[in-house]
């Protein structure tokens, strides 16, 4: 008797046991078609070296779901694994999610499929909103192969590759034979990685929140990159944005990406080129860029000291594009260079074969190779590259060398003894600071009147410092519609500094009964409107001077006015950076010039520019001054 009890502990024992070069199916676990999520995760936990997901007939229903080291996950044909119905209320709940993972397979075997619940998560009567919900998440992963699976409609990416406090890299990915398709953000996002292969694969459909890319690579911060990463055989087609978009400007490291055999089609934008800073190579050979709503090759921000970017054997069509050339490269305070073009094809309808939009004495250098251009394949001639490229060569002397001039609260003093209302007809956006001053101690209200953008909730924060720099107080807000109330106990009143961060969001601004004027050391972004911001110009000034920027995809009209409201320098659809600086004559005493932005797409931004303080309002008698009032 003593013998058979023995041998039932042993025996319960064993089952609690890891079982180490077995195999499992999953459903043995007791599948439940209402959730079967105990019975998968049983199985994942059993440490089983291969689990077999069978097909029972059902959909697998399941809540998220976490993935462990050393196993190969075999999916039988024709399963479905289902996010149940309002689970994943965690805004990073995963389907499946794997964290400091190594050596994993997840296989299926034909007829595979993933599915979320997008639409549901991006309704705010049910979801808190969020872009984390992705179909499988890999953080710190190492020795991943993804194959055979079809992902859809998660409530962020199909495919997420990063990091963990552990790993500050995943390493050595492979996806074949997989389609992302309907995802909220990405069809993939690779955040870093070394070691990374995509092929015969599909991205596809991509809608919901920005960015809307194929894929994405994008490091989160500095020191994070891309290295040995190749994609081949695959497509990218119908996302709202780009089919792969390249955010490199945060890699030290060199970049080693390649692209071969692709088709990009009926994307907003085939490919985007972000490379500020980063080194290395980016090449992609063999692909086909077609039907896009606009630019089938945008490369913004290149600078010639940095990546070099090759394209081999690529055919670019760009006859459906609007407004846009097949391929766009948008300078900024850097000549563009290092592009090599080997045996490249352009369709176009129109003229244009390259737009360059660039910062203002900035140009082209170190851009070589054969480019064939025409509206028929057939029918292709060769473009003069080389010529094209000696037409925009850089001119330093025009370009703005002097540094923002700093600005003392202390000394800033109201330009006029009024202050009017400013209208909602501009509206800021991301983050800025303001300088408000008050003539006397009191309650001052400062009226912040938001815009809700996107699907995030509305909400403002916001720092107020004294005039020496010194934390006033803090606030945040979540009405669009607020007032705060600025305590001033000084008898002589002062200026204070706002320093605003919108989340995203768009916030325009009502004076608290004396001067208020926003800071331009940086670009200040704004949101659609039709905006005109006053500036102060030193009466010995030889010249004014500001800064204007929007995107290929969100173009604006600039306008730079002098004092007598007269539009002395207009630019039209500006893409990139702009720097408009017009000469002018001494006066006896300082103007107030404006800028303007008759016509714009969405987003756009300003400066204000030396020899000028770098502040700026939307009415003329809100400007601040360090000099005496004008007469």
């Amino acid at each position: 008797m003593r013998k058979i009890r023995i041998s039932a502990v042993l025996l319960a024992l064993g089952m609690l046991l890891p079982l180490s070069g077995k195999t499992v199916r999953a459903s043995s676990f007791g599948f439940d078609p209402e959730d079967g999520t105990q019975a998968l995760q049983k199985a994942l936990d059993s440490g089983a070296d291969k689990v077999i997901v069978d097909n029972p007939g059902k959909d697998w229903i399941v809540r998220p779901l976490f993935l462990r080291s050393d196993q190969e996950i075999i999916f039988e044909k024709g399963v479905t694994i289902r996010a149940k119905k309002g689970a994943f209320k965690g805004r990073t709940d995963c389907l499946f999610q794997g964290q400091n993972v190594s050596n994993i397979k997840l296989r299926g075997e034909g007829d595979v499929l993933f599915v979320m619940n997008k639409r549901d998560y991006d309704n705010p009567a049910l979801y808190r909103h969020a872009q984390w919900r992705h179909t499988i998440g890999l953080i710190g992963a190492e020795n991943i192969t993804i194959s055979g699976l079809h992902l859809k409609s998660s409530g962020g990416d199909g495919i997420y590759i990063g990091a963990s406090k552990e790993r500050h890299l995943s390493k050595n990915i492979t996806v074949e034979n997989v389609v992302c398709e309907d995802h909220y953000r990405q069809g993939m996002s690779v955040i870093c990685v070394r070691g990374l292969a995509i092929r015969n694969s599909k991205f596809i459909k991509t809608a919901g929140t920005a960015p809307q890319c194929g894929i994405d690579f994008e490091p989160n911060r500095m020191g994070q990159g891309f290295f040995d990463v190749l994609i081949e055989n695959c497509e990218f087609s119908a996302n709202k944005r780009a089919g792969i978009m390249f955010c490199l400007d945060l890699q030290k490291e060199p970049v080693s990406i390649t692209v071969k055999n692709s088709l990009f089609k009926d994307n907003t934008t085939g490919f985007i080129v972000h490379s500020r800073n980063s080194g290395g190579e980016l090449v992609l050979e063999n692909c086909r860029v077609e039907n896009n709503g606009r630019a089938a090759c945008e490369i913004d921000g290149h600078s010639e000291k940095g990546l070099t970017i090759r394209l081999k054997n690529v055919t670019f069509d760009g006859r459906r594009a609007k407004d846009a050339a097949p391929i766009e490269l948008i300078g900024g305070e850097a000549d563009m260079g290092g592009i090599f073009f080997d045996n490249v094809k352009v369709l176009s309808s129109g003229n244009s074969v390259i737009n360059f939009i660039g910062m203002t004495g900035y140009g082209l250098t170190g851009i070589s190779g054969t480019v064939f251009r025409g509206r028929e394949p057939g029918k292709l001639q060769k473009f003069d590259l080389a010529r094209f490229v000696a037409a925009r060569k850089p001119d330093p002397s025009l370009r703005m060398t002097d540094p923002p001039r700093t600005v003392d609260v202390k000394k800033l003093r109201p330009l006029s003894g009024k202050t009017v209302p400013a209208g909602t007809d501009y509206r800021l956006r991301n983050r800025f600071s303001f300088i408000q001053a008050v003539p006397s101690a009191g309650e001052w209200p400062v009226r912040f009147r938001g815009t809700r953008l996107g699907k995030r909730p509305y909400e403002l924060k916001c720092t107020v410092y004294d005039a020496n720099g010194a934390v006033w107080d803090q606030f945040s807000v979540k009405e669009p519609d607020f007032s705060y109330k600025l305590k001033v106990r000084d008898a002589g009143g002062g200026a204070f500094r706002f320093a605003v961060a919108t989340f995203g969001h768009a916030v325009s601004l009502t004076p608290a009964g004396g001067a208020q004027a926003v800071l331009t050391q940086d670009f200040v972004n704004l949101f659609c409107g039709k905006p005109r911001w006053y500036f102060v110009v030193p009466a010995d000034a030889e010249y004014a001077a500001v800064m204007a920027k929007a995107t290929a995809s969100e173009p604006a009209d600039v306008q730079l006015l002098d004092a007598s409201g007269k539009a002395v320098k207009t630019v039209k659809k500006i893409k990139g950076p702009v720097y408009i600086r017009v000469p002018r004559k001494k006066t006896p005493k300082d103007e107030i010039w404006s800028i303007s932005f008759p016509w714009v797409q969405e987003d756009y931004a300003f400066r204000i520019c030396p020899p000028s303080l770098p502040l700026a309002a939307p009415a003329p008698e809100n400007l601040l001054t360090e000099k005496q009032e004008m007469k």
